[in-house]
């Protein structure tokens, strides 16, 4: 079995020891390959990343400069939809062979169905990242979600590549934080029974289902509930739902970083890889998050750990004006117990090739 591409970036020095596990814990979290996460975090240029994954394919590379120049009638040989299905981008002729840059050349479904469409191809290899760019630019397809972060993480790489660096810790405070946008209203959605929730977390294929599981069985039961990753040191809002309604923009939240310390019901989430459950003073850490979406104190607040590997990446924060039954405590806890079984499942099926 050939060499990963965590191993040969580690054996030639590229990145280190440290590096690879922070890359590997993004990968976790937001999903998409390694090499992606490890050019987010800013420890790995995409150009880099691009020579690594010919000498690892055994396929050249397909370069930023050779995708400028792409043929347009070339690229007119697959539909926008099924350049994004196969994460195929044609860019040039050669006699009668269709030069294809692609970003996974041994995944035999995708190469069958790109030789029936085209006939005769080369293949070139390109990270996610640039095939994303080139399918926004030559397709107008646009990235998704995970791939495009609040401006202020990102940096511009050549050609335009988005690139997410660490975000700073306990950097962020209520008085810089922008307007929240005015969330769309959930109209006429019955509460999600328990069991249907545990169901749809059991097949969930995505962080994004997970999240969005564990946000609806939210409405009707809680003040508040919001979602947030682990990042070092900071809890980053990720999902939110507040009175009725569901902010899905995202760009608010994720402007609040928390800091979590070991004094606050985060903290203790975080070092105990428990529950938190109890009345946090007003001039707690968390309070920020009060102040921010304009809530009350509240009579109760439960933390949730979401584990991955045994390694917490990302909290369920609940917001509650009253004591919570012992009923629905036991729900939450269990629902969110499932939701780190389906992040564990994900980011098996995930594992970088």
């Amino acid at each position: 079995m050939g060499l990963k591409l965590g191993t040969l970036l580690l054996r030639d020095g590229v990145i280190s020891l440290t590096q690879l596990q922070q890359g590997v814990k993004a990968q976790v979290l937001y999903g998409g390959r390694l090499g992606t996460n490890l050019v987010e975090l800013g420890f790995l240029k995409v150009e880099t990343l691009s020579k690594y994954l010919a000498k690892l394919r055994g396929v050249p590379e397909a370069t930023a400069l050779m995708l400028e120049a792409i043929d347009i009638n070339a690229s007119q040989l697959l539909s926008p939809n099924e350049a994004a299905n196969y994460l195929a981008i044609p860019f040039a002729k050669d006699g009668d062979k269709t030069l294809v840059a692609v970003v996974d050349p041994k995944d035999d479904t995708v190469i069958v169905a790109l030789t029936r469409k085209l006939g005769p191809i080369q293949l070139f290899v390109a990270p996610q990242l640039r095939i994303l760019y080139y399918l926004e630019k030559v397709y107008q397809r646009p990235r998704g979600e995970r791939f495009l972060r609040p401006a202020s993480t990102f940096q511009r790489g050549p050609s335009g590549e988005r690139r997410r660096y660490r975000f700073p810790a306990s950097t962020t405070t209520t008085e810089n934080l922008p307007v929240p946008p005015k969330r769309a209203e959930v109209h006429g959605v019955p509460p999600m029974r328990y069991i249907d929730a545990v169901a749809l977390l059991r097949q969930a294929r995505s962080r994004a289902s997970v999240a969005d599981t564990l946000i609806r069985f939210a409405s009707g039961r809680f003040s508040m509930m919001a979602l947030f990753s682990k990042h070092e040191d900071s809890a980053v809002g990720w999902r939110l739902y507040q009175d009725g309604e569901i902010n899905k923009s995202l760009d608010y939240l994720m402007s609040l970083a928390l800091p979590i310390s070991g004094d606050s019901g985060f903290g203790f989430a975080a070092a105990q890889k428990l529950p938190f459950l109890g009345k946090l003073a007003s001039d707690a850490m968390e309070a920020r998050l009060w102040r921010a979406l304009d809530l009350d104190t509240p009579v109760q607040v439960m933390i949730l750990p979401i584990l991955i590997n045994g390694e917490v990446i990302g909290f369920i924060y609940i917001h509650s004006e009253k004591t919570l039954d012992d009923e629905l405590l036991s729900e939450v806890t269990e629902l969110a117990v499932s939701a780190s079984d389906s992040m564990q499942k994900i980011a098996d099926e995930e594992a970088e090739h």
